[in-house]
Order: C-alpha cells, then sequence, then structure tokens
C-alpha cells in the first residue's frame, strides 16, 4: 500500500538531502525520532517490519521466476503475474499459463499491463525529451484499448 505523502513529510524528505542526494539511511535515522514528521509513515516494531520486508522480499522471489511460453518460446515470460484486481486486494499472483487459458484474466491482464505503460510514460515526464516517448505510449495504449475493446 502507498503512504500518503503530505507537505510536512515532504519539507522533512527536502531538508534531508546532502550534496544533491536523498539516501534512504539518513530517512530512516531522521525517522526514528518520534517527534519527526516522517515516523509514523514507518513499522518501528521490528516484527511486524521484518514481516513486511519477507513479503518483499517473497514478491522478489515470485518475479524473478520466468518460463518459456508456447505462444513465444524464444522469449522467457513470468511464470507468475500479477493483476490489478488481485494487487487491490492483496490476494496474490496467478499462473501465466491459467491467465493465457481465461479470457476474462487475459482481458484483466491486458488491463493491467496497459495501466502500468501509462504508469511508465507518466514516471520520467520531468525529462523534456522524453515527451515523445510518453505520447508514443499513450497512443499505442489507446489503441491497444480499442483494438481489445476497452
Amino acid at each position: 500500500m502507498r503512504k500518503t505523502i503530505t507537505q510536512s513529510h515532504k519539507v522533512e524528505l527536502d531538508s534531508l538531502k546532502q550534496n544533491g542526494l536523498l539516501a534512504p539511511k539518513d530517512v530512516v535515522k531522521a525517522a526514528q525520532d518520534p517527534a519527526n514528521p516522517l515516523h509514523d509513515l514507518f513499522t518501528w516494531d521490528n516484527d511486524a517490519a521484518g514481516d513486511k520486508y519477507r513479503l518483499k522480499e517473497a514478491q522478489t522471489v515470485i518475479s524473478a521466476y520466468y518460463v518459456l511460453i508456447p505462444s513465444n518460446p524464444t522469449r522467457p515470460q513470468r511464470k507468475y503475474v500479477s493483476l490489478a484486481p488481485d494487487r487491490v486486494q492483496g490476494k496474490g499472483y496467478r499462473d501465466i499459463s491459467n491467465v493465457q487459458r481465461s479470457t476474462a484474466l487475459k482481458q484483466s491482464y491486458l488491463e493491467t499491463a496497459l495501466a502500468d505503460a501509462l504508469e511508465f510514460a507518466d514516471r520520467y515526464v520531468a525529462i523534456q525529451e522524453w515527451d515523445i516517448v510518453r505520447k508514443a505510449i499513450i497512443s499505442a495504449v489507446a489503441r491497444a484499448r480499442i483494438a481489445a475493446g476497452i
């Protein structure tokens, strides 16, 4: 789940920059102080934090599992994929072979991919030269949605 970053959080984060860099270790160090505005954004119970970290590690492990699929046997594909509705509900990952066999799941996977593409397109909006790539992604997503009937 994404944390909501308030103006006071932004001010604090900006104040922690050193030589133009914001280091995660500096953020954690500052946030350890209960009076720091960032404090409540962290899990300070080490058991709970450890559990959260292991869940992130599990996501990394699941995402590293690749297989070759019949429709494209020369390009490895993730064995387990994350669909947007499952992300919201915290359910987990689906086997790509099951997703490919189900029209509804395949549709959801396409919608997830298109949403991810748009999110990626906006990630580098601060780079003026990126705008041509961003516009191409947005156009391609629109064409894919039309082709898929969504």
